[in-house]
């Protein structure tokens, strides 16, 4: 178990929690969007960490990524599909089709009714990117060689964004040949390298995570980043991050904090219902009679603390209730078919 990763993980779903949050009180706190980078990096580490250590066969690799993926993101955008039909004025009027929810669920790029690339469920889009990552990944894994996968996986994702810089603008080159796919690949080459390095220093890692964190803060002046800007001012820094605290987990570091290690592993239930737990706290908000845009800043602001608070507690009750149970069902499945299969024939 690597703490600092999962502790990572929970930081990163909570700032992309506040950044959607502050959205409904009239604040735009770009920077907190970094949180989205700083998944990707830490994806692409924990890919090659597990495959490194476990050894997958491909098609087991795909299988065990969709059984963790597709249940819970399908639970989500049917819930979210019946909360903004129920009540579309708390999900800001969101407009799809039965085709845009099957392309959701599938994960097929398309542009929705406002021309950006995403998904009904919107936090989703990062999902596309995810699952063209797990399978290039995937075909990776039929290389023997732990140096002939790191070059692999680096020519076949380089080799994409440099597709991008010249193919037509489609939802599918936005998605498949995007700079983004970089920040999967520094994830991937943080493991690889940290699996051969032992570095542990106080003092660096305090460095690079300040640096870090001081570069994604100093983006503020910033609209939010696309391209290969974005992996300049937030990807770049949360490589920084993501290294720093790694060698401060060598280093000892960071305590073993029970808590912060099951919000890292609710990270993904909390990043799928948050969107879903705004549109309730929206009502919420309304019914009480707060004008949310033009309320005094002291009203304001510990309102956003309750909701981002509310957010994260669905996120818990999603992961222990729901993620969880699904896992625990599918691993049972699974040692059955195990079972089955070395049963001798009659």
């Amino acid at each position: 178990m690597v703490y600092s990763i999962q502790y990572l993980r929970a930081v990163a779903a909570i700032a992309v929690t506040i950044f959607h949050v502050a959205f409904i009180f009239g604040w735009n706190f770009v920077p907190l969007a970094a949180g989205v980078d700083l998944f990707f990096i830490i994806s692409g580490f924990i890919m090659w960490t597990i495959s490194d250590a476990r050894p997958t066969a491909p098609l087991q690799f795909i299988r065990n990524r969709i059984q963790r993926v597709l249940p819970i993101y399908w639970i989500c955008t049917l819930l979210f599909v019946i909360a903004a039909t129920v009540s579309p004025k708390n999900y800001d009027n969101a407009a799809f089709n039965a085709a845009d929810i099957i392309r959701s669920l599938l994960f097929v790029p398309y542009a929705d009714g406002t021309g950006v690339v995403q998904p009904v469920l919107i936090p989703g889009w990062t999902l596309n990117y995810e699952m063209f990552f797990y399978t290039a990944f995937c075909l990776v894994l039929f290389l023997k060689g732990r140096t002939q996968r790191l070059l692999a996986i680096t020519g076949f994702l380089v080799l994409c964004v440099a597709v991008g810089l010249f193919a037509p603008v489609t939802p599918y080159s936005i998605v498949y040949a995007s700079p983004l796919l970089l920040e999967f690949l520094a994830g991937v080459v943080i493991a690889f390298v940290m699996s051969r390095a032992d570095v542990a220093s106080t003092r660096l890692s305090v460095a690079l995570m300040v640096l870090g964190l001081v570069s994604i803060v100093a983006s503020s002046f910033l609209d939010k980043p696309h391209g290969f800007v974005r992996i300049l001012v937030w990807g770049v820094p949360s490589v920084l991050i993501v290294l720093g605290a790694l060698v401060a987990e060598r280093a000892s570091l960071f305590p073993k904090l029970t808590w912060l290690k099951i919000l890292g592993d609710s990270s993904y239930s909390l990043y799928l219902t948050h969107m879903i737990a705004i549109g309730v706290a929206k009502l919420a908000i309304y019914i009480a009679g707060v004008e949310r845009w033009t309320a005094p800043l002291a009203l304001r602001i510990p309102l956003l603390v309750v909701t981002t608070i509310f957010c994260v507690s669905v996120g818990l009750v999603f992961y222990f209730c729901v993620e969880k149970k699904i896992a625990q069902f599918l691993k049972r499945l699974e040692r059955g078919r195990r079972a089955a299969s070395y049963m001798p024939a009659e």
